[in-house]
Parts: C-alpha cells; sequence; structure tokens
C-alpha cells in the first residue's frame, strides 16, 4: 500500500481536535464544528451547521444590548475584507438552553480568535473561530467590576473601548446618552458617533487616534472635543481620558472614560463674561472718577482765583 492509497477522514480529523473550533465560509455559514465546540456551546451539530452563525447563536432577548452580535459580526467581516486574523476582546454572547432543560440562554463570556483560511488566490475561503470561554473569569472580577460600575456612575463617566482596526466601538449606556443615542441605537462601530463631533474638533481627535496606533503599551490618551446634536443644533463639551492597550498579537485597542463638562463650560463662560462685564464697570467708574476729579479741580480752582482777585482789592490786613 502507498501513501495514495490512504483515504484521510478530514472531517473525523476535525471532529475530534480538542479544541473548540467552528468552521465558516465566506457568508458566515457554519460548515463544520470539533466534537470539543460543540460540548462548549451545548449544541449539536443539527443544531449549527448549515446555519447563519447570528442564527445559529441567536441574541439573547433577556440581554438585549448586552449580547454582542454586532461586534462579532464586525470582527469576522474585517477577516474576510482584509484577509487578516483578528481577535476580540471579552464580549458577552449567551448560548441557548436545550428545550429539555427548560429553554432560555445560559450566560457566557468569550475572547473568540478569528483567522482566515484562504484560497490559492489569496481570497477568503473559510474562517476558523477559537472561541474561549472566560465566563468563570469574568464573573470572579464581577465584584470589582460592578464597584467600577458604581463609581462611574457616582462620577458620571462613561467608558469605552475602542478597537481601530475594525471600527468596534464598545461603551456605557452612558456614553450614547451623552452623544443622543438610545442604549444601542449607534449600533456596533465608531462611525456614527464621529459623525456626531464638531467638525472643527473632528481632524485633532482622527489625529490623536492614529497617534495611539504608533504608541507604545499604556500610552496615556486625553480628548477634548464637541458634539453637535443633530436636532436642535445644540452643543455638548466632552473631556475624554484613555490608555493604549495591545492584544497578544500587538494590535492596539484604547480604552478609557468621558465626561460631558458642558455645565461646566458654561459656568466658565458666564464667569467670563461676568469678569469682563465688572472690568467694563470698573474702567467706566475710573473714567467717571477722574471726570469728577479734573471738574472739582476745575471748580475750586475758579473759587482760588475768585478769592485771589477779592482778596487784591482788600486793605485790611487781617481780612486779607
Amino acid at each position: 500500500m502507498t501513501a495514495t492509497d490512504v483515504s484521510t477522514d478530514h472531517p473525523a480529523i476535525l471532529a475530534g481536535i480538542p479544541q473548540p473550533y467552528l468552521v465558516l465560509d465566506a457568508d458566515l455559514t457554519i460548515v463544520a464544528a470539533t466534537d470539543a465546540y460543540l460540548r462548549t456551546t451545548d449544541r449539536t451539530r443539527e443544531d449549527i451547521v448549515g446555519r447563519h452563525i447570528l442564527e445559529a447563536f441567536p441574541e439573547n432577548p433577556e440581554a438585549a444590548g448586552t449580547v454582542e452580535q454586532g461586534p462579532l459580526e464586525v470582527s469576522l467581516r474585517h477577516v474576510l475584507r482584509t484577509g487578516e486574523p483578528h481577535e476580540m476582546a471579552v464580549i458577552q454572547y449567551d448560548i441557548p438552553r436545550p428545550a429539555s432543560e427548560g429553554g432560555g440562554f445560559y450566560q457566557r463570556f468569550w475572547t473568540p480568535v478569528h483567522t482566515p483560511v484562504k484560497d490559492a488566490d489569496g481570497s477568503v475561503r473559510y474562517i476558523v473561530q477559537n472561541p474561549m470561554d472566560v465566563t468563570e473569569s469574568v464573573r470572579r472580577t464581577r465584584e470589582a467590576d460592578a464597584r467600577l460600575r458604581v463609581a462611574l456612575h457616582a462620577a458620571d463617566l462613561g467608558s469605552w473601548e475602542y478597537e481601530p482596526d475594525t471600527d468596534i466601538w464598545r461603551r456605557s449606556a452612558t456614553v450614547d446618552a451623552i452623544f443622543g443615542f438610545g442604549p444601542g441605537e449607534g449600533g456596533p462601530v465608531a462611525a456614527p458617533f464621529f459623525a456626531r463631533m464638531h467638525p472643527d474638533d473632528l481632524p485633532t481627535v482622527l489625529s490623536a487616534v492614529q497617534g495611539a496606533l504608533q504608541s507604545p503599551d499604556q500610552t496615556v490618551l486625553h480628548f477634548d472635543y464637541r458634539i453637535v446634536d443633530p436636532a436642535t443644533g445644540a452643543i455638548r463639551y466632552i473631556t475624554s481620558r484613555g490608555e493604549v492597550l495591545r492584544t497578544s498579537t500587538g494590535k492596539p485597542r484604547l480604552i478609557g472614560v468621558m465626561m460631558d463638562v458642558s455645565t461646566d463650560r458654561l459656568r466658565e463662560a458666564a464667569l467670563s463674561d461676568a469678569l469682563k462685564a465688572q472690568e467694563s464697570l470698573l474702567a467706566q467708574k475710573d473714567v467717571l472718577l477722574a471726570e469728577v476729579n479734573h471738574r472739582v479741580k476745575n471748580s475750586l480752582q475758579l473759587v482760588v482765583s475768585a478769592l485771589s482777585l477779592q482778596a487784591r482789592r482788600l486793605t485790611d490786613p487781617s481780612t486779607k
């Protein structure tokens, strides 16, 4: 028997790989999965193979705005467009519970890695997803996360995370409110938020983001800009602080917080106007005082002159 006579059972090999892998075609339809993936997601091949990934793993309606289908799809389409692998940050993606267990969803957290498989011409034919289940790690840090959320809420701060390569923009509900969006209304990418920045400030912000791409890990960022309400034209003043983080592959990711400082800016403007008005009043007072002094001086000079004239006519020394 020669090597060419050996029939290789590729589906069996793929199924038996001990790590959780999912294979999708260029239409994001699931074509294969390892047994480990099925165990991790509590699904069967009949449940998922041949279905679009967002259909096979639907959004948990009880966690609308939290389960991150949008960023997942953005990541997959980024791989299709660029032909480069992409490592996602932690996302919540709940897993449907079997009907035998009462239905519903399991709450799960993942860090998916998407890797392209290319044809001979370089086009992406398949995407291999390796979802690392980090649910237990997230749950262990939940108390610290809750404290952070309370602190951010108390300080009226919105938290955000931005991935320049894909434009994925993850943020708290406070950020949506600051930009005038309803919860989740702005979508999974930053473009709609950039569109609401003042046109005079947007180039500066984009330049700072581009500079961050070349910056080392933990570089501190500082953005001050204005937001224009598209409905009313009202201006909001925003200050934002952030930091550069890099993934295990060296890709930059920006995280930070922002605050609406419009009230402070309006108060500062009112104080500045009051000071200017006060300075104007003081200047007017100085002019008026100088005018009074000048007139009093002239009047006294007239009195002195009149007395001098009268003194010349006097002959009595004591009176004079």
